[in-house]
């Protein structure tokens, strides 16, 4: 079977033009990326790369234009399909990929109630040459938190678990097919979070004294900066504090989401941190 997914492959790339070769082929189980470098050896401009996402691929099988396509073939075909239809003039490529992960998904875990969320039986609503549905960028959204929530009570059935207390950090395993533990596993999680807020509460107090950063360090097992986060996100706590002591000009300092995490992932706890930041004055509004 990799020998066959090898060579159909390899013959399928070199019958397109030479500037329509994939820049990078990622293969969906380790087992298939020696035969596929063997067959592709000579793509000199092509990456080819192993994945431990898991994606539920067979799911495809039960799409029912693809099912039909299948049924109906007498030998064997190649057919090059667009999984995403039309969606890249509405939304991102990460959008895309993240929403069909979920719709695989999805079916792979309850054929029926997933096709009933996406309306696969109704025709009208599905173009002749499309695999799903025509939704607006709203109803599309809808769409995929039903499918959210499907994957998700069904890994809390299985393993027992509360969704209350299932994380942002988690519930994106999940959806992505990774396994985050039991319903102990996830309690143990909870606690240390818990335990890092309170935590860091007390961490953000001490080190507006004089106190050393050492004595007022989290003591957790975790990582700090992942604990960090994940308790930034459960909590109120702002992840940036500034004293109100001194000369305030009235001027409020707005840091970007992202730029704060990347810096809490740089910094060393025992150690204090400066850094020197660049920005613009924003106009004033008078009201």
């Amino acid at each position: 079977v990799k020998t066959k997914v090898a060579e159909s492959c390899a013959a399928l790339i070199r019958s397109l033009p030479k500037e329509d070769h994939p820049k990078m082929i990622v293969t969906m189980q380790r087992q298939v990326l020696e035969p596929v470098n063997a067959a592709l050896s000579g793509l000199t401009n092509t990456v080819i790369k192993g994945s431990n996402l898991l994606i539920p691929l067979r799911s495809l099988a039960k799409v029912p234009r693809l099912y039909h396509l299948m049924q109906q073939a007498t030998t064997s075909q190649t057919h090059m399909i667009n999984l995403y239809d039309d969606w890249l003039e509405q939304v991102s490529h990460v959008t895309a990929f993240f929403r069909l992960i979920i719709i695989l998904r999805a079916m792979n875990i309850n054929e029926v109630r997933a096709k009933k969320i996406l309306q696969l039986e109704n025709n009208e609503i599905i173009a002749n040459h499309h695999l799903w549905p025509t939704y607006t960028p709203d109803s599309w959204l809808d769409v995929e938190t039903n499918l959210k929530d499907l994957i998700i009570a069904d890994y809390c059935r299985r393993n027992g678990v509360d969704v209350n207390r299932i994380t942002p950090t988690e519930i994106r395993d999940i959806l992505f097919g990774q396994e985050v533990g039991s319903a102990e596993t996830l309690q143990q999680r909870s606690d240390t979070v818990k335990g890092t807020a309170e935590e860091l509460e007390k961490y953000a107090e001490l080190v507006k004294g004089d106190a050393p950063v050492e004595t007022a360090m989290p003591a957790t097992t975790r990582p700090w900066r992942e604990s960090f986060l994940e308790a930034k996100a459960r909590s109120r706590l702002p992840l940036v504090r500034v004293p109100k002591e001194g000369h305030h000009s009235g001027d409020t300092f707005s840091i970007p989401e992202n730029l704060c995490q990347q810096f809490i992932q740089t910094v060393s706890v025992p150690n204090r941190t400066v850094a020197l930041l660049y920005g613009q004055k924003g106009a004033t509004v008078d009201t």
